[in-house]
């Protein structure tokens, strides 16, 4: 399955967004977010325009974190 991603990171503020998408069976659609920015990370996913995920809190800061610095290095 074709997946369309974009990804952009900073340093001088360690923070990064990124956006995925996925066609299972056209028209419908998968899209998804992730981010981490001031320390905070959030994952978020749609199916169509319909919110089916929107993950917050301690795990998804932590796990963020650690996907910001393997990224980075």
């Amino acid at each position: 399955m074709l997946i369309e991603a974009e990804a952009y990171y900073t340093v001088d503020s360690p923070a990064f967004i990124c956006y995925g998408s996925i066609k299972p069976f056209p028209p419908l659609s998968i899209k998804a977010s992730g981010k981490f920015y001031e320390g905070q990370g959030n994952m978020l996913i749609k199916l169509l325009s319909t919110k089916i995920a929107d993950a917050r809190g301690y795990e998804v800061d932590q796990g963020a974190s650690v996907r910001y610095l393997n990224e980075i290095f």
